[in-house]
Order: C-alpha cells, then structure tokens, then sequence
C-alpha cells in the first residue's frame, strides 16, 4: 500500500532528516556571518524555528522508541508469548537493518517477513541442512530454506547457512531492541531440539541489560558470519542436493554388492550340494569290508601231472 511505503520510508529516514534540518540551519547561519545581505532574507529569519523543529521531530522519535519497547527489559516464557511483541514493534518502526541467528527460522517467519516487506536489510543465519541433528530436521531446514528463497525473492534479505551446532538464537532490530533465546538439547531422546518453547529474554539497546545481551549476540552473529564454512543459502542447497546424490549412490552400490554376495553364496551352496549327491554311494550297495566268511569259495582248477 502507498501510505505504508511511505510511513515506513519516514520511518527509516526521520533521522537523518532531522539532521539535516540541523546542518542546513547551522551552515545557513555561518553563511550569514560571512555574506551579510542573506541577513535580510527572510529565510534567514526562520533558521531557528527550523531548528527547533528538527529537534522536536528527534525527541518525538525517540520518546516513540521507549514506549514501543514497553519497558527496558522482559522475559516471556517462550516464542510465542514474545512475538506479539516484536511485532508491535514493527508496526510503528521500521529498523534500518536486521539480523537474526536461528536453526530453521519458522517461528520467527511472521517477524522476518514483516521486516521484508518493509524495505528492511535481513541477514538470516539458519542452520546448514546437512548439519541439522537428525536427517529430518535437515529436510526440514532444507524445505524452509526453499520456502523463504520463493517467497522473499526481489527482497534486501541474505540467508546464509552456517555448520556450527545450534547454541543461540534470536534477532536484532536495528539499533533499538533485540530478543534472544537459546536451543536445549535433549539427552534422553537424541536427535531432539527445543529452541521455540524455551525463555526469550526481549531488552531495549538504551538499557545496559541490553548492551550486555547485545555484546554476547553480536560476538555469535560475527563468529558465524565469519566461519569458514558458513556458506550462502543457495550453495546450502547445491551441497544438500549432491550429498543426496551421493547417499543415493552409495546405497545402490550397496544393493548391488550385497546383490552379488547373495548370489555367490547361493552359487557356492547349490554347488556344494550337487556335489554331496554325486558323492553318496548306490541305493543297497554296502559300504566297508566284508568277512571271509561271507567270501564265495575259490575253485581250484588241478592242473594234471606231466
């Protein structure tokens, strides 16, 4: 809508025009001190009023920055009792950039999108699908990846993917607020992580709680931003898809091979059997010695006398 592109353009530029105010009216006036007709301006008249202005438009932003944090610091049980006020956040504010450290990002999807669709640099940093905890949860992310890539696509938002386990997690609106939590793994039941159901802590950047917060999510952000193998989304997915590949291979290979040692055992069995037949005397016959007894007599022929 064109009323909300422009709110969340003032919103983003009230500063630096509030500044600018400022620097026109000062170099306006120290122009006046050097060229004396523009004292007779009626321009030059207004320079103060200008001022002023522009000094009340900063406060009045500012003061707005404290009320929408509703407070410096709160703790809410999980992710879903913080949303709404993230959220609140960013519909009165829209933040010069933003980042977020997270494993597959779906509850916080509303927040990211928000900001998107506001004209607002994101940096997602998700977790790489080929080092999820388990296979599913790497498909997961993988699917989620896909997902964000189609949705977000023309938006100022970067998803990179980094190799590290899972530790912290949480966002930072520009300069004024920021929200974190943590993942817990679960030792009883591997291959499980809990990272929406646990507390986030929501602080204000004006307060020294959320200095202290920021210093620990900023230390994270720029450790995996800067790691070797953190790797763009879209790479993610090409090493997701030839490790697929791959595993499908080798497990046909594997087929194969175990294919081949079946039929060889099968081979040698059947040839193994054949031969104990042939080996198996006639049907009556009788095997071992026999007694003299049971020997029919020997007839000797006499030879006659010479």
């Amino acid at each position: 809508m064109p009323s909300l592109d422009i709110r969340s353009w003032i919103d983003r530029h009230i500063d630096g025009v509030s500044r600018l105010l400022i620097l026109a009216a000062v170099g306006w006036w120290a122009l006046g001190e050097f060229v004396p007709l523009i004292h007779t301006w009626p321009v030059y008249e207004s320079l103060w009023p200008l001022v002023m202005v522009a000094l009340l438009i900063e406060v009045i932003h500012r003061l707005s920055d404290l009320k929408a944090t509703g407070g410096d610091l709160t703790v809410f049980r999980d992710q879903g009792a913080a949303l709404p006020r993230l959220l609140e956040y960013l519909d009165s504010h829209t933040p010069r950039k933003a980042d977020f450290i997270l494993q597959s990002s779906v509850s916080m999807r509303p927040v990211v999108y928000k900001l998107a669709n506001q004209g607002t640099p994101v940096l997602l940093l998700v977790q790489h699908p080929l080092s999820a905890i388990s296979k599913h949860k790497g498909k997961h992310i993988r699917d989620t990846i896909v997902g964000l890539q189609e949705d977000l696509s023309g938006r100022r938002v970067t998803i990179l993917c980094y190799r590290s386990p899972a530790s912290i997690r949480g966002c930072r609106l520009g300069d004024q607020m920021i929200a974190m939590g943590w993942y817990r793994y679960d030792s009883g039941a591997p291959g499980v992580l809990h990272g929406d159901g646990n507390a986030v802590i929501v602080a204000s950047l004006s307060c020294e709680e959320g200095r202290v917060l920021d210093a620990t999510y900023g230390a994270a952000l720029e450790a995996l931003v800067s790691a070797r193998d953190t790797v763009d989304a879209s790479v993610a997915l090409e090493e997701w898809a030839r490790e697929k590949n791959d595993s499908s291979l080798r497990k046909k290979r594997r087929e194969r091979a175990g294919a081949a040692i079946r039929e060889i055992w099968v081979s040698t069995a059947r040839r193994g059997m054949n031969w104990a037949r042939r080996s198996e005397p006639p049907s009556g016959s009788v095997v071992g010695d026999v007694d003299d007894a049971d020997r029919p007599p020997t007839t000797h022929t006499e030879r006659p006398a010479d």
